[in-house]
């Protein structure tokens, strides 16, 4: 049976929710309701939704967000699921707020409340889901006057009473150069940066850069400008020159501009450039202000200017501990809040599965096991958010997270940003010591396998120990370490320094009790040591482990030895890496 396909309403008011809800017959629809932009943003987070019917009336919901940085809008939707179907019922005030606001598609559909047609929106929604071009032509709009750049279409919106401000054309159309911005929606997922730059020529040349980056720009040439398209959406990066208005004194609108993102974006980061500011200028705004690079332009170089944005845009490094603990350390500095219990959860659940999707219903199954999926779906959104938040507080939003990433209706934690993390450290350790090994590099290999050793400071996420999600990846550090253990003990035997062959062993048993090579091992050492009393008891401790707890003996390898031993006959000081018999016990049972 098909899937039924997810209709989302965004609509603060609850008589309109209920009447648009029943609009969608039940058995053809899945139709889930948002009451502001936060919980639109955590449903789309979560699902594939096929459709969207709002009213952008709604309140942002940012008292839900907390530090999970901003929420979406009306633009943010249209601009990060391009593909989305967009179906706007509103009343006046919302059709004046789309009137104000730049970058809406010509063809946007909107249908006022104070003329509710149900007949008629169904229509529109079957066309929708169909693909088809949406309903009504758009009005005839009597041209705006003439602006400076007379070449740049002004676009019609359908249900709209007018055309957009000419000051926002200016935004997203092309520059005097003729370069043309990354058209609304284009490059989903790419970095965002704001130029704010009164020069053509600087225009086009930074614009130009970021283009070459395949970054999402746009130009500001004003302080106004500039103002509009920030509270219109967020980016990562602003390029300021303080040149605005004619004047670089702290009174300058560039100044003036600072000051307004500080107080308002403080998550963005702030790139300065200027031609004409003075040391003392210089000083003033690393002091007084927390950007992040001063291009100088009489003496600019297009690397510095790229290296400073690749180095904001590279987020935060991340040293993760899983082994004996779980702690996470940004930039050298320990993280004390990862947010609420179920925030931390979806972060050992991704890291755990080690850059493996996981899908939403895998991740409600770990924090609510045995729930009805669609009870949860919003609380497991603002969890994420959470999550990448704690890992990164200073991004714009918590969609652009470098670390928790979305694919689809999966979610994984991206190994390839900046991070260390202890397990994955410890596999490459062991997986060097093992080629060293067979290199014949012996002193290569001990390297690695103490600094294995070292690396290991306890199981797998001891606090989790009942977590079926983290059973198999306990199971496999554990193997991993005791494997490093036993080969270094061998290695060591095998150059006559028993001691730390012994030690080395033992270490191992204190891992994994139910290794029997690993009690060989040791009874091998001592052998060769001359004491033959504490190799035979190792053998009885393995007898009673047997006996005990599976009611078995040990195998005819073992017996074999402990036969050689008792007789005073010599025996091989180094376990063979393949002998016949050799099984782990824990696997098996």
């Amino acid at each position: 049976m098909d899937e039924k396909r997810r209709i989302l309403i965004v609509d603060g008011q609850a008589e309109w929710q209920n009447r648009l809800r029943q609009a969608f017959p039940d058995g053809d629809y899945d139709v889930e309701v948002a009451g502001d932009y936060y919980e639109a943003a955590c449903s789309l987070d979560l699902h594939k939704v096929a459709l969207i019917v709002l009213d952008p009336t709604v309140s942002a919901g940012r008292e839900k967000a907390g530090d999970a940085g901003e929420v979406m809008s009306l633009p943010g939707i249209l601009r990060n699921f391009p593909q989305l179907p967009v179906i706007i019922v509103t009343n006046a005030e919302g059709q004046a707020r789309l009137s104000r606001t730049p970058d809406l598609p010509p063809d946007l559909p909107v249908i006022r409340k104070e003329n509710w047609d149900r007949i008629a929106f169904t229509a529109l929604v079957r066309q929708a889901l169909s693909g088809e071009q949406w309903g009504p032509p758009a009005p005839e709009i009597t041209p705006a006057p003439a602006v400076e750049h007379a070449q740049m279409p002004v676009p019609s919106y359908a249900g709209l009473t007018g055309p957009l401000s000419q000051r926002s054309l200016g935004l997203t159309g092309p520059l005097i150069t003729g370069l043309v911005p990354p058209p609304v929606g284009s490059r989903p997922g790419k970095p965002r940066v704001l130029i704010v730059e009164e020069n053509p020529e600087w225009q086009h040349t930074l614009a130009q850069l970021m283009d070459a980056e395949g970054y999402f720009w746009r130009v500001a040439s004003s302080y106004d400008e500039a103002m509009e398209r920030l509270g219109m959406e967020s980016y990562h990066v602003v390029l300021l020159d303080l040149m605005l208005g004619g004047t670089e004194t702290q009174e300058g609108k560039g100044w003036k501009l600072l000051d307004n993102l500080l107080a308002t974006n403080p998550k963005t980061k702030v790139i300065v450039a200027s031609g004409e500011a003075s040391r003392s200028d210089v000083a003033r705004l690393f002091m007084r202000y927390p950007i992040k690079g001063f291009i100088d332009k009489a003496a600019f170089h297009e690397n510095e200017l790229l290296s400073l944005v690749h180095e904001q845009l590279g987020g935060p490094a991340l040293r993760i501990q899983m082994l004996g603990g779980f702690r996470i350390w940004r930039d050298g500095k320990l993280i004390n809040n990862l947010g609420d219990e179920r925030a931390e959860t979806i972060i050992k659940v991704l890291l755990t599965r080690r850059g493996e999707n996981v899908s939403v219903d895998e991740l409600i199954e770990c924090l609510w096991p045995g729930s009805e999926h669609k009870t949860v779906y919003a609380e497991l959104g603002a969890s994420i958010n959470q999550a990448r938040a704690a890992l990164e507080p200073d991004m714009p939003r918590p969609n652009d997270s470098n670390f928790i990433l979305r694919n689809g209706a999966n979610y994984t934690f991206n190994f390839m940003a900046n991070v260390e993390v202890d397990v994955e450290q410890l596999r490459h350790l062991v997986g060097e010591g093992r080629q060293h090994e067979r290199s014949g590099d012996v002193d290569g290999a001990l390297k690695d396998y103490e600094a294995a050793r070292a690396i290991y400071l306890g199981d797998f996420l001891p606090g989790d120990r009942f977590a079926q999600w983290a059973i198999q990846e306990r199971a496999a550090a554990q193997a991993l370490y005791t494997d490093a253990l036993n080969r270094m003990a061998d290695l060591y035997a095998d150059r006559g320094q028993l001691d730390r062959a012994i030690e080395a062993a033992a270490r191992s048993l204190q891992v994994d009790a139910y290794i029997e090579s690993t009690y060989r091992r040791l009874m091998r050492y001592h052998t060769c040591k001359g004491d033959r009393n504490t190799a035979l008891s190792v053998y009885r401790t393995l007898v009673k482990l047997f006996s005990e707890f599976f009611g078995e003996e040990p195998g005819d390898v073992t017996q074999r030895l402990r036969e050689d031993i008792e007789a005073g006959r010599p025996v091989v000081c180094v376990e063979a890496s393949a002998v016949s018999g050799e099984w782990r016990i824990a696997s098996e049972r």
